[in-house]
């Protein structure tokens, strides 16, 4: 394998060149090396600038060199673990996919010596404050676990250097390549860094919000009291043009809706969004009620314009038109997940497991309850967009037995159809509902669950654990009250 590897870094010499640049080097002006064998392994910092031919003998294994930032900003984030412990790179690959990431974003590297590098590589540089921040609070989460990881860049002025990947580590003689998520070495860890595509800024930035405003839940389900009113994150925003500070407090569906209804917030001096960031999130927003790419593009092309007439934008039609364009199909082609409107924190109500006792037809139910998570993640005053697909998706029932239990629930009252959706191959528009059971929020028993899956059925099935384990409780308290 090891002979293997070299021959096909030697074989890709110029692309590895070319990739290593595109998403790591950063500041040229004076790079670090690591020199001597074993024990006698040292560090020391050249003042020469990183040329490309300093970087092709780091990838012939005659150099170990690492590479400085772009100012106060960089291209990557590393979390560096210097601990042999596989449970340590293991959970944090999960807190990040909690977090919102994909498994294609996250790369891992062994260290070559007894730890691991996650690297996350970004289309545009990012300030290192954002990432700092970002990364201490993931290795806040692991506890005592996070005291051996180290983050490159560290802090947002004169950061540490980071070793080029695919080094030769001194002390070991052993070269650094990139893993398997289960730390299982790969089949072509070269051509899995050629093939590395960075993380969109704006979807890290979107993500990096979510970690701001995220709640420390000391158990997945609280009982007691609705806090929904008085929640800073359920906050409704009212002023005609909403705050920017006021923004920032609240969970990313919101912020989508009170961008559509309100425009762009304003922004004092230090705020650098723009309109292209708050687009990106809106076009998310759409994706995910279940929209077609091009019935996206038309929506938000509609809302940039508006922002542009109501002088909040100063592109022009033509920019507006092309960078929604650009935006929405990445966000299609890539599949980006807006995990915001998946909000962490989801109240449910104790009138709504009655609601959901009253019906016999366990088909039915299941039906019912896959619309009112939705409506409790999504709703606006009551009303919704689904589709039938996702209904199928989340419940695993077929699309024909969905469709006749939706009409069911329509006629029932449970459910009214406000806007009948198209859903043609190439312009879906998913139908609007209104659920009247989502505006009964004065009862006095609530519970919060927190929602980390990603995909429908996932969601789905870890809901109902949390609801099932709310209604034993509920009932252990009903025979103590007897």
């Amino acid at each position: 394998m090891s002979y293997y590897i070299e021959e096909q870094i030697q074989q890709h010499n110029d692309a590895l060149l070319n990739q290593v640049n595109r998403l790591i080097i950063g500041e040229r002006t004076g790079y670090i090396e690591q020199y001597g064998e074993g024990e006698q392994t040292r560090y020391r910092t050249s003042t020469k600038k990183l040329v490309d031919s300093t970087v092709k003998s780091h990838l012939a294994g005659k150099k170990t060199v690492g590479c400085f930032y772009i100012g106060n900003s960089s291209k990557f984030l590393c979390f560096d673990i210097d601990e042999n412990d596989p449970a340590i790179p293991k959970q944090m690959l999960q807190l990040l996919k909690e977090t919102g990431f994909m498994p294609q974003d996250l790369h891992v590297e062994f260290s070559g010596l007894k730890g691991w590098h996650i690297w996350l590589f970004f289309e545009e540089p990012v300030p290192i404050s954002k990432l700092v921040s970002f990364g201490k609070y993931i290795i806040g989460q692991l506890g005592t676990k996070g005291k051996k990881i180290e983050l490159r860049p560290e802090q947002k002025e004169k950061s540490r250097a980071i070793k080029l990947p695919f080094a030769i580590h001194r002390k070991t003689m052993i070269r650094t390549t990139f893993i398997q998520h289960d730390l299982q070495p790969m089949e072509d860890t070269v051509q899995y860094f050629l093939n590395i595509q960075p993380i969109h800024k704006e979807h890290f930035s979107i993500l990096n919000q979510i970690v701001e405003n995220a709640p420390v839940p000391e158990d997945t389900v609280t009982l007691g009291r609705s806090t929904k009113q008085t929640s800073k994150a359920s906050k409704p925003i009212s002023s005609p043009v909403a705050e920017a500070d006021e923004l920032k407090s609240t969970t990313l569906s919101v912020v989508a809706q009170n961008l559509l209804h309100n425009g762009i917030p304003v922004r004092d001096a230090a705020d650098t969004k723009g309109r292209h960031h708050y687009q990106f999130l809106i076009a998310l927003y759409y994706k995910e009620q279940g929209f077609s790419e091009s019935e996206t593009i038309q929506k938000v092309t509609a809302w940039a314009l508006n922002e542009k007439k109501m002088n909040r934008s100063q592109s022009s039609q033509q920019e507006i038109k092309q960078d929604v364009k650009t935006d929405v199909h990445h966000i299609y082609v890539k599949d980006k997940k807006f995990f915001a409107t998946r909000a962490k924190e989801v109240v449910f109500y104790e009138e709504d497991i009655q609601a959901m006792e009253e019906i016999l037809d366990p088909v039915l139910q299941q039906t019912a309850w896959a619309i009112l998570i939705l409506g409790r993640m999504y709703h606006e005053d009551g009303q919704i967009h689904f589709s039938i697909r996702q209904l199928e998706k989340m419940t695993g029932i077929s699309r024909n037995t969905v469709h006749r239990r939706v009409k069911a629930l329509i006629k029932s009252g449970m459910l009214e159809l406000i806007e009948k959706g198209s859903y043609k191959k190439e312009k879906s528009l998913a139908s609007l509902y209104k659920i009247p059971a989502l505006l009964n929020q004065n009862m006095e028993e609530s519970f919060t669950v927190f929602v980390q899956s990603s995909t429908w059925n996932e969601i789905y099935q870890e809901v109902l654990v949390q609801l099932y384990k709310y209604y034993m409780m509920l009932n252990m308290k009903q025979e103590k009250a007897q």
